[in-house]
C-alpha cells in the first residue's frame, strides 16, 4: 500500500505535550468550585453548544449556574475558539458587560481573550460583576427560603 503521509507523524504522537488546560477544562474548574463556596445552592454546568460558524469558531460551550432547588438556570457566557484555544470570544449579556472594565470590552455583548492567562483575568472580571454576584445571591436566597419551607412542610407533617 503507497503510504502518502509525513514520515514524521509518529514524532508528534509520540511526543504529545502535557495536556493543556483548555479552555472548557477552565469552565469546568470554576463549576466545581461556585457548588463548593454556595453550599450547592448554586451549581456550574458547561454545557456544549451547537456552533454557527463551524469554520472559524467550531468549539463552543456556555457556562450556566445551576439552582438544583429551584429547577433554574442562568446563562452567564458563552466562550468560542478554533481548534487553537486562544484567541477566543466570550460572550456575555449587556449588564455583565458593563460591569467589566473599559479595557476588557470588546464588541458589543464580546470580549476578546488572545491568551490563558488574559482568559482566567476576564472569567474573575465576570465573575465579579455586580450582575453575576446579584444573580448568585438571589439564587441562594430563593433556594434557601424554598427549603425552609420544605423543612416547615416536613416538621408539620411529623408532629401530626
Amino acid at each position: 500500500m503507497l503510504d502518502l503521509w509525513p514520515d514524521d507523524l509518529d514524532d508528534f504522537y509520540n511526543k504529545i505535550p502535557a495536556p493543556a488546560k483548555t479552555p472548557k477544562f477552565i469552565l469546568e474548574e470554576q463549576s466545581s468550585l461556585i457548588g463548593r463556596k454556595t453550599g450547592n445552592f448554586v451549581e456550574g454546568l458547561v454545557d456544549p453548544e451547537a456552533s454557527r460558524d463551524l469554520v472559524y469558531s467550531p468549539f463552543a460551550f456556555s457556562f450556566y449556574f445551576v439552582a438544583p432547588a429551584l429547577d433554574y438556570h442562568y446563562k452567564v457566557l458563552e466562550i468560542r475558539h478554533s481548534s487553537y484555544f486562544y484567541p477566543l470570544s466570550i460572550g456575555v449579556d449587556d449588564d455583565i458587560l458593563a460591569g467589566l472594565p473599559a479595557e476588557m470590552k470588546g464588541t458589543i455583548g464580546h470580549v476578546v481573550a488572545n491568551s490563558e492567562d488574559r482568559f482566567i483575568e476576564i472569567l474573575r472580571a465576570i465573575f465579579t460583576t455586580e450582575k453575576v454576584r446579584s444573580v448568585i445571591q438571589a439564587i441562594i436566597a430563593q433556594s434557601a427560603v424554598k427549603g425552609e419551607m420544605a423543612t416547615e412542610v416536613i416538621s408539620s407533617m411529623e408532629a401530626s
